[in-house]
């Protein structure tokens, strides 16, 4: 295989939209196509509005790769939802407008999304992720990640990624070997997507409830406690003992976060064991990059003090709705393909 050494012979791919190139190789190409996803049920769906661009090995068409992502499995071996990505690909990055971005994060992209967001004027430039790959394209695979990195410097940076609670100071997740989920799609193994009727359905409500009779949701006299035990404490490492005392601290309640509340009530509303919105606290936590994040548990308590290690923790995350027109994109029931 050909590597990305100073002799190579290469070639210039623009970048439509962000105002760069991609300098590749003899014997590889960067290729434009739409974006490859799946919906909730594992339904292959290609986002119009998404500029998918994947640096491959090989002749290969962009018709062929699309077809080629269409039908690839699933990977057991890489955990739910995840892929079995085809041979030919080095790595690849998503180009969308910024209003489309909460329409990408409600399908699962096929080739994993890092969970850095990088920001310039209204479009945003989304990283791959770290997969499996041959070693011999790494030269090749690491100039890429370069490239792109170079012209974005500067450019506002987000973080979307799973372990949000534990990333308190940002990092090139591109580096990590476990793919970012969507901001608003669940699981695919859970088996539904926040287009479906019934999670419409379950978000109207709640968000409709929770504005018109807020007196009956607020969470007065409720003291929230989030403070580790002794015996959570015992289970860590000396060394991480005092970050995860950092990490628990700053916790707060805020009865006015209805569209968050509605939010998780959906998601829990479709799977085996739902919530009452009425039992639904949300404990917030701003973090240095200034995003806030979530933790959703259910209280069967009336008022008095919560407290973390009693409760049971049903979701977590960062509040990325609060960044997004989310009602003009949920409320209308819109979908866009």
């Amino acid at each position: 295989m050909p590597s990305a050494s100073a002799e190579d012979s290469l070639s210039d791919y623009p970048v439509e939209g962000m105002g760069f190139s991609i300098s590749l190789p003899e014997g590889y190409q960067l290729l434009r196509i739409s974006g490859a996803y799946r919906d909730g049920t594992g339904k292959p769906v290609l986002l119009d509005y998404v500029d998918e661009y994947v640096a491959v090995s090989g002749e290969i068409t962009p018709q062929e790769l699309a077809g080629q992502l269409e039908d690839c499995p699933e990977d057991p071996s890489r955990g739910s939802g995840a892929y079995r990505i085809p041979d030919c690909v080095v790595w690849h990055f998503c180009i969308m407008d910024m209003e489309k971005m909460p329409y990408e994060n409600g399908f699962v992209p096929v080739l994993p999304l890092s969970g850095e967001y990088r920001f310039a004027g209204d479009k945003v430039c989304a990283l791959g992720g770290y997969y499996p790959y041959d070693k011999a394209k790494e030269g090749v695979r690491q100039a890429c990640v370069e490239a792109v990195l170079a012209a974005t410097e500067g450019y506002d940076i987000q973080y979307v990624y799973d372990n949000a609670l534990y990333e308190d100071t940002a990092v090139y997740l591109y580096q990590n070997a476990v793919a970012a989920q969507p901001v608003f799609a669940r699981q695919r193994a859970e088996g539904y997507s926040i287009f479906d009727a019934e999670w419409q359905e379950a978000y109207r409500w709640a968000v409709e409830e929770l504005r018109k009779n807020p007196e009956s949701y607020a969470y007065d006299g409720i003291t929230f406690v989030i403070t580790p035990t002794q015996q959570e404490m015992a289970l860590l490492p000396d060394e991480l003992q005092d970050y995860e005392r950092n990490m628990l601290n700053g916790w707060y309640l805020d009865d006015g976060t209805d569209v968050l509340r509605a939010f998780v009530y959906a998601n829990l509303s479709m799977t085996d064991d739902p919530v009452e919105l009425k039992d639904l606290v949300i404990a917030l936590r701003d973090t240095a990059e200034r995003h806030r994040l979530y933790q959703a548990y259910r209280n069967e308590e009336d008022g008095g003090v919560l407290r973390r290690s009693e409760m049971i923790a049903r979701e977590a995350g960062c509040d990325y709705l609060s960044e997004f027109d989310w009602e003009a994109i949920c409320l209308d029931g819109e979908r866009t393909e």
